[in-house]
């Protein structure tokens, strides 16, 4: 009876997981547009050409905050993509990947990930 009520309670804190693992991320991203709402809000009617100016120079600093941040979006935007493109890229070529494996050794068992090569639903913490 312990057992099983362990069972119950890993499976249980991994659903909690796997369903935080989805949330959170679309969480902030709203979090974040609900943050450039309100700033736009408070920027209604009361910019100026002159405050217009001082955030142009603020961003055109050689050290000013918005090289780096900039910097690091395009590389998140870049590994995202190169990580989308080997996965859709290993997808593609899984068949041949599990002939291949078969002719080398024929007892070979499967790891059974899932066909993009991410790793099992079951496997994940």
């Amino acid at each position: 009876m312990a057992n099983q009520d362990h069972e119950l309670a890993i499976t249980v804190v991994r659903e909690i997981c796997g369903l935080l693992r989805k949330v959170v991320p679309w969480l902030a991203i709203c979090f974040l547009g609900w943050c450039a709402v309100l700033i736009f809000r408070e920027f209604a009617g009361r910019l100026t050409v002159a405050q217009v100016d001082v955030l142009v120079r603020f961003f055109a600093k050689a050290d000013s905050p918005a090289y780096p941040w900039g910097l690091t979006i395009i590389a998140m935007v870049y590994g995202y993509l190169q990580r989308r493109e080997r996965r859709r890229k290993t997808q593609n070529l899984q068949d041949r990947i599990v002939l291949l494996e078969r002719q080398i050794d024929p007892n070979r068992t499967s790891s059974q990930l899932e066909r993009d090569g991410s790793t099992r639903e079951e496997d994940r913490l």
